[in-house]
């Protein structure tokens, strides 16, 4: 697909603020897809937001036409929603991730934090138990969290994993640093230090969160999504924090 090909559903209108984001929304043939995609619409206010399965032939080249399109004038997002099994099974959707994150922010969710931590090198392991359908509470790095988001340290939020996030096996460039955990230990989210794409009006940074901020059951979910909007605001310099 070129990029003049790169279809607008719906339009970029002009009443939307130079800081309203184009989002690429990655179908991961999950449920919670769908209810992430009307969060996403409630907290971003997108000038656009296109969903696209994870397997589509043209998911890469959609991506770049938005990122060569839009970049220089607005936010550009990937969001890597929920989905079954595990990050081997989506490689589409780790090739997306290896291509372009140093040239758009990510947000991954369950299934989409491991990807991004897969290819950030940290390594798979069976949860401490099943949690289909539960909350945890997640406890954020103290360095990360800003003084002014004190109401995000140990919210209860929706889990439904069987797998998580190790050790870091091996050192990759994507700068993914574990900013929480859960109430058992494990890792519960990771992000990256903003950073600056030349001739781009807007930073890039990248979350992932292996709990469900789109959930009924998490208690900050809209609060945190609003966070990301407003990272260098929400929270202090990640790579402050330790791993």
């Amino acid at each position: 697909m070129s990029q003049s090909s790169f279809s607008l559903d719906p339009p970029v209108l002009p009443q939307h603020s130079a800081r309203s984001p184009v989002i690429i929304l990655v179908d991961h043939y999950d449920s919670f897809s769908h209810n992430l995609k009307e969060l996403l619409y409630q907290v971003a206010q997108p000038a656009l937001l296109r969903l696209i399965a994870c397997d589509a032939p043209d998911l890469e080249a959609t991506t770049a036409a938005a990122v060569a399109r839009y970049q220089r004038q607005r936010p550009v997002w990937v969001v890597l929603s929920p989905g079954p099994n595990g990050p081997a099974d989506v490689p589409q959707s780790l090739a997306l991730y290896r291509r372009f994150y140093q040239q758009c922010s990510f947000l991954g969710i369950c299934l989409g934090h491991q990807i991004m931590g897969t290819v950030a090198g940290y390594t798979l392991r069976p949860t401490c138990r099943l949690n289909h359908g539960g909350t945890s509470t997640i406890c954020f790095t103290p360095t990360v969290l800003a003084s002014t988001q004190p109401h995000l340290q140990h919210q209860r939020f929706a889990t439904y994993n069987s797998i998580c996030l190790g050790g870091r096996a091996a050192a990759e460039s994507t700068s993914l640093q574990v900013i929480a955990h859960d109430e058992a230990g494990q890792i519960a989210a990771l992000a990256s230090p903003v950073q600056w794409v030349q001739g781009a009006r807007h930073p890039i940074c990248h979350l992932s969160l292996q709990f469900h901020p789109e959930s009924f059951l998490s208690t900050a979910g809209r609060a945190l999504m609003r966070g990301w909007l407003n990272w260098p605001i929400m929270f202090s310099p990640v790579a402050a924090a330790e791993g």
